[in-house]
């Protein structure tokens, strides 16, 4: 246990750990090193016990499929839960378990799908990024920039912000 553990249950985050407790013997679990802006840097596979969870860490699991693959897979969707509690345009509280993933760098201009280059966006904005021409600029930090038609229309910092208290 840190200070900074959080747990997640289909979707459902910070749950109490005495209900983390009951569900110990049907749970699966990941681990997940996350770094100061929050960005998950490595994803260990699901293990049936706390024990295992240092040695998933040891192979952890493909989180880049450049133009391997179009479509984000399942442990790429975990992380960005990891990362994100909700979508990442600024103000929106959907929670990214219930958005889709979306390529920064258009995959149709030859965007990977990578992780640094997926964020998580609610159906709603998804659609506007779209139908209103949208553009994201995603910084290192993983800070995000929304512009139109090159005017900056809104802008967030960092993923960790979310998970502040």
């Amino acid at each position: 246990r840190h200070a900074c553990t959080r747990f997640e249950v289909n979707g459902v985050t910070d749950l109490p750990l005495d209900a983390l407790v009951r569900l110990r013997e049907r749970a699966r679990y990941v681990a997940a090193v996350v770094d100061a802006n929050g960005k998950v840097i490595r994803l260990g596979r699901k293990v049936a016990n706390a024990e295992e969870l240092l040695e998933s860490l040891r192979n952890p699991v493909n989180l880049d499929h450049g133009r391997n693959r179009r479509l984000a897979d399942a442990n790429q969707h975990l992380a960005k839960r990891v990362m994100y509690r909700t979508c990442a345009i600024p103000g929106c509280r959907v929670p990214s378990a219930r958005c889709e993933l979306h390529h920064v760098h258009e995959w149709e201009q030859g965007g990977p799908t990578d992780m640094d280059n997926l964020v998580p966006i609610c159906p709603y904005h998804h659609d506007r990024i779209h139908t209103d021409g949208w553009t994201l600029e995603l910084k290192a930090d993983r800070s995000l920039i929304v512009r139109k038609r090159g005017v900056v229309l809104m802008a967030t910092g960092p993923p960790a912000e979310q998970w502040a208290a």
